[in-house]
Parts: C-alpha cells; sequence; structure tokens
C-alpha cells in the first residue's frame, strides 16, 4: 500500500487536497481524516506504519 498527496475534484464543489491510500492491486480511495494540513502544492506531513494499517499526519493547527 502506498499513500499520496492528490487533488479531489468535486463537480459543484470545486476541488481540495488531501491524500490518497493505493494498493498493489491498483485500487484508490481518498482518506477522510478530520483537520488534515495540507499546503497548497500537497505538500502532507504524514507517516504510514510497517504493516500499512495506520497513518499519522499533522494537523491543520499544528499538532499530531
Amino acid at each position: 500500500m502506498a499513500v499520496v498527496g492528490a487533488e479531489r475534484k468535486a463537480l459543484f464543489n470545486g476541488s481540495s487536497n488531501g491524500l490518497v491510500a493505493v494498493s498493489a492491486g491498483g485500487d484508490y480511495a481518498f482518506l477522510d481524516l478530520p483537520d488534515l494540513a495540507v499546503g497548497p502544492d500537497l505538500d502532507v506531513t504524514f507517516a504510514l506504519s510497517d504493516d500499512g494499517r495506520f497513518v499519522s499526519y499533522a494537523y491543520s493547527d499544528g499538532s499530531v
């Protein structure tokens, strides 16, 4: 599994930046992470656990 920054586009709501999890088979899903801090260039601070089950990330207020 990989986690990467990506732009999420919506038909009527514009777009936003977030994180996407991608499986080895090519399936993907945007991660619903409350208060995720994302920079304008998809600059996201996060860490993925060795087994791929957990993601840690920075909150928009700077805490982790």
